[in-house]
């Protein structure tokens, strides 16, 4: 079995310098990983996201020149679908300020 821990390191820092420049295609990915684990077998030991994020490779989203609409994208949340299979969106929506 391969200890995928040195490569977490790696991946956590990979995504946190790509989040200044593609800050869309990263929450992207998280928010797949999330939607995945909605779908893991019972009892799976899936971690969609670290609990902890190191602090030598945060995620630098507000440096991206698009910071104002990845917060308003994570304020209305992502699009899920629902557990009966419906597709229905679990977003919710935001006013413009």
């Amino acid at each position: 079995m391969v200890d995928d821990a040195y490569y977490r390191d790696d991946i956590r820092e990979f995504l946190g310098a790509l989040s200044a420049t593609e800050p869309n295609e990263v929450l992207d990915l998280l928010e797949h990983r999330i939607e995945y684990s909605e779908r893991a077998p019972s009892g799976s030991q899936y971690l969609p996201i670290p609990y902890g994020w190191d602090e030598n490779s945060p995620l630098q989203f507000r440096k991206s020149r698009s910071f104002v609409n990845v917060i308003r994208r994570v304020q209305n949340g992502p699009r899920f679908p629902q557990k009966d299979g419906t597709g229905s969106s679990t977003r919710r929506t935001c006013s413009p300020p």
